[in-house]
């Protein structure tokens, strides 16, 4: 599994020159709010994602008065920790970036994405509860895209044959004809994928089922499916073989349907993760420290899958952990971490809370660092 061994960051937000050397396992970052705590979370998404968590424009993540920001990470592999491997990322105002591996220069932030495999709770997870079928669709989709490692490559192909479906759909005269090649290549694609996904809610679910019986959530009922953009009878069948015809025969069914829409209403690109309590949204009916608690439980079970299938523990960034959970939560995502054996990142205004949800925890297993006014100073548990 790789690892943080060193960070470097500089001008990125109000963080000037800090280095950090962290711990294997959990790091805790604590200090006032605007510190600079999740900048520093944020540099590491970057490191791994190529692109901030928080905000999509770049100009926002550089320090106001400076041309760029650059970012360093030495990374080590629990299976061999004498060959680190150096990533550095570099981007001006102008929006050039520069990734380099090992002194290469990186064209795809998809590779830095396999390389430092990455989760983030922050208070943008609540959306998982809260927002549109998207946010479960990607949160789900990294799972697939890591442990099947042909799914990013059929994803962009089924994406760029629906973008040209919907292009001839809003032309003012079309007849079926001319989509019945797309339809094909879609359902081609789709099928695989409907394949790949069911192979892996599979398992994802049944991990879910251990870590919820630990949140003890007072014996109300959740349920979490995957509810597929197709129509019903191709996806409740308990089979992870599809037919692609039935899929383009959908497609040639909603022909009209989707003409008068100008896109293709049903497909792969519209499935979802349906989450209820009793039957109803859990967004409405758990309070919000018990939907921090589930969106936890989601996470670690897509972590444990991952790392069942790949043998790799993913890097955990945990925004402002404290927030909204009880002590004996925190303590419960602290065992969580200790048992799949992550490196994780943890912020929070005081780093008393978070000390005591990891009693275990020791100068050998964990490291403190103190940020004040975009100064880390590194500190002894």
């Amino acid at each position: 599994m790789p690892y943080f061994s060193n960070i470097k960051i500089d001008t990125l937000r109000n963080l000037g020159s800090v280095e950090l050397k962290p711990n294997r396992f959990a790091n805790i970052i604590y200090g006032e709010n605007g510190s600079g705590k999740t900048s520093i979370l944020e540099a590491l998404s970057v490191i791994a994602h190529g692109r901030s968590f928080r905000t999509r424009k770049y100009q926002y993540v550089i320090n106001k008065e400076q041309p760029s920001y650059i970012l360093f990470a030495q990374l080590l592999n629990t299976k061999d920790s004498n060959k680190p491997s150096n990533v550095g990322v570099l981007r001006n105002r102008q929006g050039a970036i520069q990734i380099k591996v090992d002194g290469e220069k990186i064209l795809s932030a998809g590779h830095l994405a396999q390389k430092l495999p990455m989760l983030i709770i922050d208070g943008h997870s609540f959306q998982l509860l809260e927002g549109a079928a998207k946010e479960r669709r990607q949160f789900f989709d990294w799972l697939v895209f890591h442990v099947k490692h042909n799914f990013g490559k059929l994803w962009k192909e089924y994406a760029k044959c629906v973008k040209q479906r919907n292009s001839l759909l809003r032309r003012d005269k079309i007849n079926y004809t001319e989509l019945a090649p797309w339809d094909f290549e879609i359902a081609k694609s789709a099928a695989i994928i409907e394949s790949e996904r069911r192979k892996c809610f599979t398992l994802f679910s049944a991990g879910l089922k251990d870590y919820l019986d630990e949140c003890e959530f007072d014996d109300n009922s959740i349920a979490v499916t995957y509810k597929s953009g197709w129509k019903t009878e191709f996806t409740n069948s308990t089979s992870t073989t599809i037919d692609s015809s039935m899929l383009e025969k959908e497609l040639k069914d909603n022909f009209h349907k989707d003409r008068a829409l100008g896109y293709t209403s049903i497909g792969s690109h519209k499935s979802d993760i349906v989450i209820t309590v009793d039957g109803k949204k859990a967004s409405e009916s758990l309070s919000r420290g018990q939907q921090k608690v589930l969106i936890s439980a989601l996470f670690f079970s897509k972590a444990q899958v991952f790392n069942e299938t790949t043998n790799i523990e993913p890097v955990f960034l945990l925004d402002d952990l404290p927030a909204e959970l009880d002590q004996r939560h925190q303590a419960l995502i602290a065992k969580w971490l200790v048992k799949l054996g992550s490196q994780s990142f943890i912020t929070s205004i005081e780093k008393e809370s978070v000390l005591l949800a990891w009693p275990m925890m020791t100068n050998k297993n964990c490291q403190l660092f103190h940020v004040e006014h975009g100064d880390v100073q590194q500190e002894k548990t």
